[in-house]
This record gives structure tokens, sequence and C-alpha cells, in this order.
């Protein structure tokens, strides 16, 4: 393992679409997917003949929520995604 470091901004788009077909005289549920946008970075490090690796993990930076509706008017499902962050520490003996 060589001593090197990484980093990466995830941005995921997706416009709105159909979750459900309505049916009779009720509407289509429309999706609005959140915008989300994520950051994780990892870095090998080399120490006394052992290989190590740290890593952090940001996601949902803007801590959007998902949102459906039936013709943009009676939500349909609402809820928060949160934001997480993980750390990750790899050590190889």
């Amino acid at each position: 393992m060589q001593n090197g470091s990484s980093a990466t901004l995830i941005i995921n788009y997706v416009s709105d679409r159909v979750r459900a077909r309505g049916i009779d005289v009720l509407p289509d549920v429309i999706e609005e997917p959140p915008l989300l946008v994520d950051f994780v970075y990892s870095r090998d490090i080399s120490f006394s003949n052992n290989d190590m690796s740290i890593s952090l993990e940001l996601r949902n930076l803007l801590d959007e929520e998902y949102y459906a509706a039936m013709a943009n008017t009676a939500i349909y499902d609402q809820y928060d995604l949160g934001r997480s962050v993980s750390i990750g520490f790899k050590f190889n003996f």
C-alpha cells in the first residue's frame, strides 16, 4: 500500500418522476427526489511496516428530505433522510 489520499464530492440529481400511476379519478403520485451531496475522503498510511487506512464519509450534506405528492397538492409521502457521518479505520498486519 502506498501513501496517498483520495477526496470525492458526489452530487446526485434526479428530476421529478411518477412513483405510482393514478387510478380512476385519483391523480398520479409524483416523487420529487432530493438533491444529494456527499463527501468521501480516505488516506493510506504506512507505519512501522504496517499499512493503515482512515476514511471519512459525510452523506446528505444539504440535509434534504424526501417528498412525494398527488398532483402537487396532497402530500403522499414525506420524511427526513437525515445526515450521516461515518469514520473508518483499517489496519493490515
